[in-house]
């Protein structure tokens, strides 16, 4: 394009302007055309960062979201050295120590290391225990060493692995446990309540059943636990069915063979270690089902037939206001033997502070419509007490091996029996190898989306649009 354009003293200029080549235009066209990729690009990161950063500050896990509990569990459990005192160190350790132990603590010894050199052996306890209570036991086959608060990592995993079965077998409260320290573990859980964690979690599921006074089946001697059921015999019942491995049964028949009417009493974590401490009030308010043996410092019960039976955990009783001579007297020669006392009534509070110093001290409290009788066997752990029938009787003693047996519940309601049978159920098939007590629980809340999170999440949304809107306007404009 060609320009006339008047000059100084009337010369005349001609100014060409340059017309840009095809060429250039294209390679302009396509460069601006790649920025406003780039630039839709950055602003659709943008927007997407946004959008999903709440969602991963939020979501962590189903108890922050959801809000749940923290416990902290101990897991009671010992290391103890003993000096063997017997000339055979093998034999007087596997043949007569360790079924000593097992016998009177009432749980499975795990031997870490056995050295007949040094004739000394060290076990895994899973129990709270003593020195006194040791050497009690053991007598003039060995002495303790010394004790101390250790669990392997073996029996640890395996507590925490059958923890987890019994709270969240499929996976959907997101229950977590790790370690923490030697002894504890710490228990996060979203969706259950503290009271059902604690029925779940502190019973070790220890099982045992008496017949005429002396442990006949053990928690090792059952092979399953199936679904409870409501009893078609007894109103607010429900019907726990286990069976028994070959060896069990092949006892438990042999021993109840021809014994028409004969009482079997199943414990499920029996306080062996444990003295009940009862108001003496108590007693008034007994059925003839059930009386105090002073004797034996036990209570004993009897079934319609007139058949007794001990209840197998040490009591005592006074008034509530002051121990008496006898009850003082007693609790005095068992410290050290037994460690913890569990108060069945409203005592005062000397008497706690007496017997705090002494020993660890728990009240159990009566239930709503709960009998004495009741509420004196729940102390000792009894679940159930059923007597074997005549026909069953006579079928035993003409060979017949059964493995097949029953724990019957009663509770004021019979939801209230399924709920326990159903607990029970569970507790029994994860039975625990050592002993486990509530430390402490703690009340997580649920944890919002951050205020300052989801405004920068707004801003780099609002922020995102308006790179793409300039993209879409520049893109018209460079056309």
């Amino acid at each position: 394009m060609k320009l006339d354009v008047i000059g100084p003293q009337g010369t005349r200029l001609k100014v060409v302007k340059e017309r840009k080549s095809p060429s250039f235009i294209k390679m302009h066209k396509k460069g601006f055309s790649s920025r406003v990729i780039v630039l839709w690009i950055v602003a659709i990161v943008i927007i997407v960062i946004s959008l999903i950063s709440p969602i991963f500050s939020r979501a962590r896990t189903i108890l922050e979201q959801q809000g749940g509990y923290r416990f902290i569990l101990e897991l009671e459990a010992s290391h103890v050295t003993f000096e063997i005192t017997q000339d055979n160190v093998e034999n007087t350790w596997w043949g007569a120590i360790v079924p000593k132990l097992e016998d009177n603590l009432c749980v499975s010894i795990k031997t870490i290391s056995l050295d007949p050199t040094t004739r000394q052996a060290v076990a895994e306890i899973g129990r709270p225990i003593t020195e006194n209570l040791l050497e009690a036991i053991t007598g003039d086959l060995g002495s303790v060493v010394k004790i101390e608060k250790a669990i392997s990592d073996e029996t640890r995993d395996d507590v925490i692995s059958m923890l987890q079965a019994r709270v969240d077998l499929y996976g959907t409260l997101d229950a977590q446990f790790r370690p923490l320290g030697v002894n504890l573990v710490l228990f996060e859980v979203a969706g259950l309540s503290p009271e059902q964690a604690e029925i779940l979690l502190s019973q070790s599921g220890r099982f045992e059943l008496f017949f005429e006074n002396e442990i006949l089946l053990r928690g090792e001697d059952i092979v399953s636990v199936d679904a409870p059921y409501p009893s078609g015999e007894w109103a607010q019942t429900a019907n726990l069915p286990f069976r028994l491995t070959d060896d069990g049964a092949a006892r438990f028949s042999a021993a109840a063979a021809g014994k028409a009417n004969y009482p079997t009493i199943i414990y499920v974590d029996r306080p062996t270690g444990a003295i009940v401490v009862f108001d003496n009030e108590i007693l008034g308010e007994l059925p003839a089902s059930l009386e105090y043996d002073p004797d034996e410092k036990m209570f004993k019960g009897g079934t319609i037939e007139g058949m007794e039976y001990l209840l197998h955990v040490s009591a005592i009783g006074s008034a509530k206001d002051e121990l008496s001579p006898q009850a003082q007297q007693f609790l005095e020669e068992q410290a050290g033997l037994k460690l913890r006392v569990l108060l069945l009534g409203d005592f005062s509070s000397d008497i706690i502070e007496n017997l705090s110093t002494l020993y660890t001290v728990e009240s159990i409290s009566r239930l709503s419509e709960e009998n004495a009788e009741e509420w004196v066997k729940r102390a000792c752990g009894v679940k159930s007490v059923v007597t074997i029938s005549p026909s069953l009787a006579a079928d035993l003693a003409d060979g017949k091996i059964t493995k097949d047996l029953m724990i019957t519940i009663t509770r004021p309601s019979l939801e209230e029996a399924m709920t326990e049978a159903r607990n029970l159920q569970v507790i029994l098939s994860q039975r625990l190898p050592v002993e486990i007590s509530f430390e402490s629980s703690t009340y997580v809340p649920p944890r919002p989306t951050d205020d300052l999170t989801f405004a920068f999440s707004v801003l780099g949304v609002l922020a995102g649009i308006v790179l793409l809107t300039a993209g879409w306007h520049w893109s018209r404009a460079g056309r």
